[in-house]
């Protein structure tokens, strides 16, 4: 099985440009704090409606897709990941969510796609990648699509989904500090693997 493209939201450039001039005009400030916690908060653009999760919607629909016979596997660590994100969202990101699996890709939220190798952008030798649609006019996420490369150990596979769902709830490498799987080298790679580096 061959890696689905999914192409980028036609007004993540439009919606750039919106940030950049809203920015430049002072409207907008740092990205919201969680009040009391020091926990940054998936509302990037400091609206309120957001903050509840990404989607806007209490239960997100997942797709879990491997192209090789790794599904025993693959299929019980992504349903533990995605459990672990259900009870810790709300801390990590400010968001309370539900996730439902289903077998078709179609209608999901959320691909996850385990395939032996992942390469993101400039990062060929990336061991996971991260890609989010989001709605022109709410800045919500419409679909979203984690790619984690298979062949590793079960806690080096469960770290890189871990980094990546961080992405697409709207962590960056710069949340390091707070939640060290958000660091930018996964640490504690296999034996023989040459880089560490996600996007």
């Amino acid at each position: 099985m061959s890696r689905a493209t999914v192409p980028l939201a036609s007004g993540v450039a439009t919606l750039g440009a919106v940030l950049a001039v809203v920015l430049a005009a002072g409207v907008v400030g740092p990205p919201a704090v969680a009040e009391g916690t020091g926990l940054p908060t998936v509302d990037r653009l400091a609206n309120p409606a957001a903050a509840d999760n990404p989607w806007g919607k209490r239960t997100v629909t997942v797709h879990v897709v491997h192209e090789d016979t790794e599904s025993d596997r693959l299929d019980p660590l992504a349903e533990r990941e995605l459990d672990h994100w259900e009870a810790n969202s709300p801390r990590y990101a400010d968001s309370n969510v539900s996730f439902d699996v289903i077998g078709d890709r179609g209608p999901a939220d959320l691909a996850i796609v385990f395939q032996a190798d992942v390469g993101c952008g400039p990062e060929r030798n990336a061991v996971g990648c991260s890609r989010t649609r989001t709605d022109d006019r709410t800045g919500r996420v419409t679909s979203a699509t984690v790619w984690v490369e298979t062949g590793h150990e079960e806690s080096f596979t469960r770290e890189v989904l871990r980094h990546e769902l961080g992405h697409v709830f709207g962590l960056s490498h710069d949340d390091a500090d707070e939640f060290p799987f958000m660091h930018y080298a996964i640490r504690g790679e296999p034996e023989g693997f040459d880089s560490d580096e996600t996007e």
